[in-house]
């Protein structure tokens, strides 16, 4: 008996899993992806998971694999979870738990908290996310885009340096300049005169965020509603360069002004069309900008 398959082009069979995939836009298993795929290329499981491991090697596709079972995803896992944990903390500091819940796509990953705090670790390394270890009553470490506010780390402290004023019978300002040069802190300076304006335009950081902010109600006056706005239309709208136009969006998106929407396969763009986007230093590319929960534009 002839074999039914045997006339299939293997490129063609790679295309068709690979276009599945993008589709599904989730981790799948290899025989719930089979049942996706169109009746004629539905080749016989152990084949399609031969074609399968021959995409991961090459790159095109990549694998997920929490336990026993191997999913197959067109997008990189760990490089999805993060962006998805990142958007989940603007403006919210959330435990590995909570932050587990809100990756979608990947099978297995709410059930275990493992998987949080490796995916975050190159995040918090460069500075895009921050741990807040537990201080006071709270009992659970939590992560955020903002850094920790030392203020409630102090607690303890501050009662110490209360008591030793106390002690002495001397005010904390004394205690507070003997504590200064002991942590290695010079004393304040002076006010100085600012120096005489030599006519130079200089922009502050400030100006590039307020002309991005403000250039997303200009081209989408729904913005204000955290309408979604495309990052390649409102790269066009406003003149900064490219280097700057990317950090401004990426230091407003690390401070929860702004929520950035990834590119799901940035694969399939030509190099110019990617050059048109935002890329971090994760290699993660983003298309579209929403105002973040609670901030308006100038």
């Amino acid at each position: 008996m002839s074999d039914p398959y045997s006339d299939i082009d293997q490129m063609s069979v790679r295309t068709v899993i690979e276009s599945a995939l993008r589709r599904l836009n989730r981790a799948t298993a290899a025989n719930t992806l089979r049942k996706q795929l169109p009746r004629s290329y539905q080749i016989p499981l152990e084949e399609l998971k031969k074609h399968l491991d021959e995409l991961v090697r090459a790159g095109a596709i990549h694998k997920w694999q929490p336990d026993q079972t191997i999913y197959y995803a067109a997008f990189d896992p760990e490089a999805a979870a993060r962006r998805q944990m990142l958007a989940a903390m603007a403006g919210r500091r959330l435990s590995a738990r909570e932050l587990a819940v809100k990756v979608k796509g990947l099978p297995g990953y709410s059930k275990t908290q493992k998987y949080v705090k490796e995916h975050l670790k190159p995040v918090l390394a460069t500075g895009q996310a921050f741990l807040h270890p537990p201080a006071g009553r709270e009992k659970i470490a939590r992560y955020a885009i903002e850094p920790p506010p030392p203020g409630p780390y102090l607690t303890k402290i501050v009662k110490e340096i209360q008591a030793v004023g106390l002690k002495l019978n001397q005010p904390l300002e004394t205690v507070y300049q003997a504590l200064r040069p002991m942590l290695g802190l010079s004393f304040p300076k002076p006010l100085q005169p600012p120096p005489p304006e030599t006519g130079t335009l200089v922009r502050s950081h400030q100006e590039p965020e307020r002309l991005i902010l403000a250039g997303m109600v200009k081209i989408e006056p729904k913005a204000r509603q955290r309408a979604l706005v495309s990052l390649r239309d409102l790269r066009r709208s406003v003149d900064l360069s490219k280097e700057q136009f990317d950090k401004t969006v990426l230091d407003l998106a690390r401070t929860g002004k702004v929520v950035l929407h990834y590119h799901d396969y940035p694969s399939s763009l030509s190099e110019t069309e990617r050059e048109e986007l935002v890329r971090d230093s994760l290699g993660t590319y983003y298309i579209g900008i929403v105002l973040g929960e609670g901030h308006e534009s100038s």
